[in-house]
């Protein structure tokens, strides 16, 4: 239940001009991610262009306003959360794992239709 009491709260990002720039930067991220990974897939192409951008979007808006305005078990979770993402993709770029079809192309495992 992190957003009860949160989501009550203005974000640090008050106005429609500031929140307009931010998407618009947001998907300029996923879009020069698009290209920089290499992304050949539809679903690879769409979680740069899509996912990357709102997940961009929403933690940059809310984590400011959890970290202020958050209980210590809300900081808490966040906390826990994010670092096991961070280890989760740490993980996938230790392993390469990130590219995932050149990943499955060297172990054996594509085409998965086999």
């Amino acid at each position: 239940m992190i957003g009860v009491t949160v989501l009550r709260h203005e974000s640090f990002i008050a106005n429609l001009h500031s929140e307009i720039v931010l998407a618009v930067l947001c998907l300029f991220i996923g879009i020069a991610s698009n290209y920089f990974l290499n992304a050949k897939e539809v679903m690879d192409i769409y979680h740069n262009i899509v996912v990357l951008p709102l997940l961009a979007y929403l933690l940059i808006t809310i984590l400011p306003v959890i970290f202020e305005h958050g209980t210590a078990t809300e900081k808490t979770t966040v906390v826990i959360l994010v670092a096991i993402w961070a280890l989760l993709l740490w993980y996938d770029m230790a392993t390469g794992r990130l590219d995932q079809q050149r990943w499955l192309a060297t172990n054996h495992q594509w085409p998965m239709h086999k």
